[in-house]
């Protein structure tokens, strides 16, 4: 079987899909590595996945919907015993979320404080004037169905804990730094 990024050059053979879990970490991998986690999937039918930085980001090709590929991940995390929830985005939506360089003026200098905010839907404009209107040094923009905030200084000095953020938005949400965002987008192929 041919590997992901090799895989993804073939022109129109499959769809892409990213794959972002919710609150992946040292706990959840003791009940199933990323490494076992890409396994499974491969097991599963998934055509082609991918696991990066072992923090709950996978990139498959594959035909299917991207509903599909998340119900697939997701039952494999519950048969591990892990209630994840997982968010889906299209390949080309994901590197067109990397390529929109949101606040130009700081995101070479702390990619790691501006994060990309996956959300379960889409939140109303009222939602997002809500969040912006709590902001003291953050800068909030939609992304697409998304958003990304910039935290400032550091993410731990912002009192846009998630907790806050997801009660402001009414969405869930889990999310990756600018750091990470490239990573993706640059396994996308």
């Amino acid at each position: 079987m041919r590997r992901g990024a090799d895989f993804a050059m073939v022109p129109g053979a499959m769809s892409t899909h990213v794959v972002l879990i919710r609150a992946i970490g040292g706990d959840t991998h003791k009940a199933l590595t990323m490494r076992a986690l890409e396994a499974a999937c491969h097991e599963a039918g998934l055509s082609q996945v991918r696991n990066l930085l072992a923090t709950g980001n996978l990139v498959v090709w594959d035909p299917r919907p991207a509903a599909k590929v998340a119900a697939v991940v997701r039952k494999i995390l519950l048969d591990a015993g892990l209630d994840k929830e997982v968010f889906v985005r299209a390949g080309p939506v994901f590197a067109a979320y990397a390529a929109a360089t949101p606040f130009p003026d700081v995101l070479h200098v702390r990619p790691q404080a501006i994060q990309l905010l996956a959300l379960v839907a889409r939140p109303d404009d009222s939602a997002i004037a809500a969040l912006r209107a709590r902001a003291s040094v953050e800068r909030v923009e939609r992304l697409g169905d998304d958003i990304v905030i910039d935290y400032g200084a550091a993410i731990t000095a912002s009192r846009f804990t998630p907790v806050l953020v997801e009660r402001l938005l009414a969405r869930r949400s889990t999310a990756r730094n600018w750091n990470t965002v490239r990573k993706i987008a640059a396994a996308l192929g």
